[in-house]
């Protein structure tokens, strides 16, 4: 027996979709680098040229490349070429006309005042006295220049001090009242040792011929120049010939450090003991004043064990 009845649906299953996965861009591989060597190209792609398309058309354009076209009527204003014409670039800047201003004729003084400007490029002549003697070849009988040595006038002739034989003259300087003065003055020039003893060889042929010739003293001992002699006592004691004046001058103390022995026992007993006593006296006054002073009593029965503990002893 067969009977009918609904029957069931059939349930449709539907297939869930599956998760759609992100996937790294994929680059292209241009080259592959192994250790022998580079397979590929590592230069990147050429990109074409972009063409821009731009809405002009070519009848707005002004072309100047067109050829010159012959006109033979003249213009009527003749104009000159400019050549700035053309350039955006270019100003043009008119001159401003300036008006015409009214002169007055007015009469100007001019001053000139003049200035003494010292003359730092000066050049003079020495031995005014001795100009011309050059020339005749002869000594003055009287000058009125000082010594050049004792630095004290004189009225006899002068006596020079030579320096070259030139075979028919002799040519001589300086000013000075005895050939003691000139050799002095000699020896205190600085200067060639033989060019020195030169002059001294021609000054004693010229004035060493009666008696020897022997140096000035110091002109430090003339009254001038502090000292104690006066001019006539200085040529005096030049005449007599009979004294030598030497200035002695303090001796030099070593600046480099010097030894020195001495025995054991060179330091006396009486100055060891002298400072000794020195020693002691200080000692002594320094216990005096530094000398230590309470002004509350020493509590030393607080800090006993008999105070801790509470006890007391009966005497």
């Amino acid at each position: 027996m067969s009977s009918r009845g609904r029957g069931r649906k059939a349930k449709v299953v539907e297939e869930e979709e599956a998760p759609k996965r992100s996937k790294k861009k994929q680059f292209s591989v241009v080259a592959v680098v192994t250790p022998t060597s580079i397979e590929g190209s590592l230069q990147p792609e050429v990109r074409k040229p972009l063409i821009a398309h731009l809405p002009i058309q070519s009848r707005d354009i002004m072309l100047h490349d067109a050829p010159i076209q012959y006109n033979p009527v003249p213009p009527t204003n003749v104009e000159p070429y400019d050549e700035h014409i053309d350039d955006p670039f270019s100003e043009v800047v008119a001159p401003i006309e300036a008006a015409p201003v009214a002169t007055i004729a007015t009469a100007t003084t001019t001053t000139t005042t003049t200035s003494d400007v010292p003359d730092y490029y000066k050049k003079g002549t020495l031995l005014v006295q001795y100009q011309g003697t050059a020339d005749i070849k002869a000594i003055p009988d009287r000058v009125d220049i000082a010594c050049f040595w004792c630095c004290h006038s004189f009225e006899h002739k002068p006596v020079i001090l030579p320096i070259r034989d030139q075979g028919e003259y002799i040519q001589v300087s300086g000013n000075y009242c005895s050939p003691e003065c000139a050799m002095s003055h000699l020896f205190d020039q600085r200067q060639d040792a033989y060019a020195r003893w030169e002059q001294l060889s021609l000054l004693n042929r010229l004035y060493g011929s009666m008696n020897p010739l022997r140096p000035a003293p110091p002109k430090q001992i003339l009254k001038l120049f502090g000292g104690p002699m006066s001019i006539e006592e200085y040529r005096s004691l030049l005449q007599s010939a009979k004294l030598r004046v030497d200035i002695h001058l303090p001796p030099m103390v070593s600046l480099l450090a010097t030894m020195d022995t001495k025995p054991i026992d060179f330091y006396d007993v009486s100055l060891t003991k002298g400072v000794m006593e020195t020693v002691k006296e200080r000692l002594a006054k320094a216990e005096e004043v530094l000398k230590l002073k309470r002004t509350k009593p020493l509590k030393a029965w607080e800090s006993t064990l008999d105070a801790c503990i509470n006890l007391r002893v009966r005497t």
